[in-house]
């Protein structure tokens, strides 16, 4: 996942020198504004587990490394608790790669910032900046159940987002807003769940699923209705 983040300078006028097919070099933000912080601070958090972060407004603008500290535990007194530290610093650092600044986390080795969404071809099957087809759609019926889990769930969040009415037939969801990046080690990948997906809005907040008719902010307009075996799919006389 690529994006900008604002004007982008090479820490080294060697590496800015290199061969074309030069690997990623390392970046710092050359015209650091409060868009650009927020967008930082936006990627990272979510990178982190939907946590709040806080930048200094000189983050990753002399150095392309940026270390991160969680906030330490305090007694009710405000004094620092002991043996309360919740895990090591996490790293991130930026690099150029091509004409994109890219954030990248150290601990996972995965890029970080947020894919934005593209409403022109960049170049793949059709030309580059081409209008990509759209169904101007203002609302849509999904039929959902215990199964409808993750990607799904984020379809439907994401539309929510953007303003787009989704109405929802059948039960709730499963309730997945969280997201890994696999690791290996020795010989096993390990799953931990590392970030909460958020829509346009700032929204991810329903572990425990979508529910149609519910209330509260993941209740959608909509009705339960129980899953039909008695009929084929596509009957017209078919419940869900």
């Amino acid at each position: 996942m690529r994006v900008a983040l604002g004007a982008c300078a090479l820490v080294s006028v060697v590496a800015c020198r290199t061969a074309t097919a030069r690997p990623d070099v390392a970046a710092v933000v050359a015209e650091p504004g409060a868009d650009s912080r927020a967008e930082l601070a936006a990627a990272i958090g979510t990178a982190l587990g939907g946590v709040p972060v806080t930048l200094s407004d000189d983050a990753l603008t002399r150095e392309s490394t940026l270390v991160l500290e969680r906030a330490r535990q305090s007694d009710p007194s405000g004094l620092p608790a002991q043996g309360r530290e919740r895990g090591m610093p996490e790293r991130f650092r930026l690099v150029k790669s091509g004409a994109d600044c890219v954030l990248i986390h150290e601990r996972t080795g995965q890029p970080i910032t947020p894919e934005p969404f593209q409403a022109t071809a960049v170049g793949l099957s059709a030309t580059s900046g081409q209008a990509l087809p759209s169904l101007g759609l203002g609302r849509v019926f999904v039929l959902t159940d215990g199964g409808t889990c993750s990607a799904s769930e984020s379809i439907m969040n994401g539309l929510r987002g953007i303003d787009v009415q989704v109405i929802q037939i059948g039960s709730a969801t499963c309730g997945k807003p969280y997201g890994f990046y696999p690791a290996d080690n020795c010989g096993t990948t390990y799953f931990s769940i590392e970030f909460q997906g958020v829509n346009a809005k700032g929204f991810g907040d329903y572990p425990d699923g979508f529910i149609p008719g519910g209330t509260g902010a993941t209740g959608l307009p909509g009705c339960q209705v129980a899953d039909d075996f008695g009929h084929a799919l596509g009957d017209p006389s078919e419940a869900r």
